[in-house]
């Protein structure tokens, strides 16, 4: 969890397109930054059947071949006649994929646009793929992401860090990113999204809500965890210091290379940043850090050792970490992919 830090991130499309800003550009959350078209569905015209021929003569009046791509209006089939010509006309526009028993076949496609979802001036534009940004904002990590993007202005839906969302809580959040200590009914991601919430940012969801929250069409972080033990004070009072910034969701789920859910909170510029360390540092002795896994998630604690060798887990597992001293004073090793750095 980092504050007011100057972060870059890669805004990429999902397959080559164009990229529509221009280095030095600065942008904002709704811009579109990158396009592309993208294959959807596949439509079909009978043409046998609306000319009432056999399958085998759609071949010979056919007008397009395959691989072109087609507008509405443009001519499919021709067979001349004694008085001009008959003529079938595209009802759609696609790519023609081909004939299948006298039934025209066509891809279609549509605009994926690609937006900035933060406020930040872009450093560099990768050719047909996609651009850099830089960012001034805040940074929090999650622990799990739906698997979706979003962003809008952050709303405070929760009074404390343990207290579960009512739906009579739920109102006035369109456009927003609402923020939840716990949520342990599916109804309320539903109603969020009924309500027109843009995303949301909560503590932790009980075991029966986050098997089905993926499937919810809303971009959902979790920053603590499965259960209902709420959301670290660290990460509430970060939050709700910000109601009402800009706020951008990059829902990603976890994965190998350590990439996980992240929550940028755009800053104004001119109010100066650190810089993002360039490459991974280790946390140093006396550095505050959040826990990340049970049996002591969520809490807080100062680094007072490091380990240079692999050390046993009480899982029986060996992992390089740290010794942590929690408020109550006691100590407990670690391991390094379980914490979280506080700066």
């Amino acid at each position: 969890m980092k504050s007011q830090l100057r972060l870059r991130r890669e805004r990429m499309l999902p397959e080559p397109g164009d990229v529509v800003v221009s280095p030095g550009q600065e942008v904002s959350p709704v811009q579109v930054v990158a396009r592309t078209h993208r294959p959807t569905r596949f439509r079909i015209v009978p043409a046998s059947e609306l000319w009432h021929i056999s399958p085998d003569e759609v071949v010979e009046y056919l007008q397009v071949s395959e691989g072109t791509a087609v507008q509405q209006g443009d001519v499919l089939l021709q067979k001349k006649q004694l008085l001009g010509k008959k003529t079938l006309e595209s009802p759609i526009e696609g790519t023609f994929f081909g004939v299948n028993h006298g039934r025209l076949i066509f891809q279609q496609y549509e605009w994926f646009e690609l937006r900035a979802l933060v406020n930040a001036r872009v450093v560099n534009a990768i050719p047909k793929r996609g651009i850099v940004l830089e960012i001034v904002g805040t940074q929090i990590q999650g622990v799990w992401g739906s698997g979706k993007e979003g962003y809008g202005r952050l709303k405070m839906r929760a009074t404390a860090e343990t207290n579960p969302l009512l739906k009579d809580e739920i109102s006035d959040v369109e456009g927003a990113i609402v923020v939840a200590a716990v949520v342990n009914n599916l109804d309320i991601l539903r109603h969020l999204q009924q309500e027109g919430a843009s995303g949301l940012i909560v503590g932790s969801l009980t075991a029966n809500v986050h098997t089905k929250a993926a499937s919810i069409g809303l971009p959902i972080i979790i920053t603590d965890g499965v259960g209902t033990q709420g959301m670290a004070r660290s990460v509430f009072d970060l939050l709700r210091d910000h109601e009402g910034h800009d706020v951008a969701l990059f829902a990603r789920k976890p994965d190998y290379w350590g990439n996980r859910p992240e929550i940028i909170i755009s800053h104004d510029a001119a109010g100066g940043a650190s810089d993002t360390p360039g490459a991974y540092h280790p946390p140093v002795v006396g550095q505050r850090v959040r826990i990340l896994r049970a049996p002591y998630q969520s809490q807080v604690g100062e680094i007072i050792h490091l380990y240079q060798h692999l050390r046993g887990t009480e899982l029986g597992m060996k992992a390089h970490g740290a010794d942590v001293k929690l408020a109550d004073g006691s100590v407990i090793f670690v391991p390094y992919a379980n914490l979280d750095t506080i700066v």
